[in-house]
């Protein structure tokens, strides 16, 4: 997800909403995994910044029903940029180009493709 311009954004909107808690975060992340078709590239191409940060709100509200202006104040946070930062910054070192691309315990030779989620569906 790191080689198109949204998802930035909503990695914030991910931490933001997560504050901290695993569960959280993935449960969040599979709800806007399933949404990807609203804010991919080609629907998103005319859409504005302001757009995206909307469109995420609307998730996190659908989601976990979030207050807009904590939601947004805690993804302009600094601490949500220093923890969203991470994750994109590992991916760069690891050549990662394709979503999802799964490494554990640091292996990158882990033998994950397409025919796994019908096995393990979120």
């Amino acid at each position: 997800m790191s080689s198109h311009r949204q998802v930035w954004d909503i990695n914030l909107g991910l931490f933001a909403l997560a504050e901290g808690k695993a569960n959280t975060f993935f449960d969040f992340f599979a709800y806007i995994y399933a949404r990807q078709e609203q804010f991919y590239n080609a629907s998103f191409m005319h859409k504005t910044h302001k757009d995206l940060r909307y469109l995420i709100l609307q998730f996190a509200e659908q989601h976990a029903k979030v207050d807009p202006v904590k939601f947004f104040n805690r993804m302009d946070d600094d601490d949500i940029y220093g923890q969203a930062r991470m994750p994109i910054r590992y991916a760069a070192t690891r050549s990662v180009w394709a979503t999802p691309t799964v490494f554990i315990n640091n292996a990158t030779d882990v033998p994950v493709d397409h025919n796994l989620r019908s096995k393990y569906s979120v």
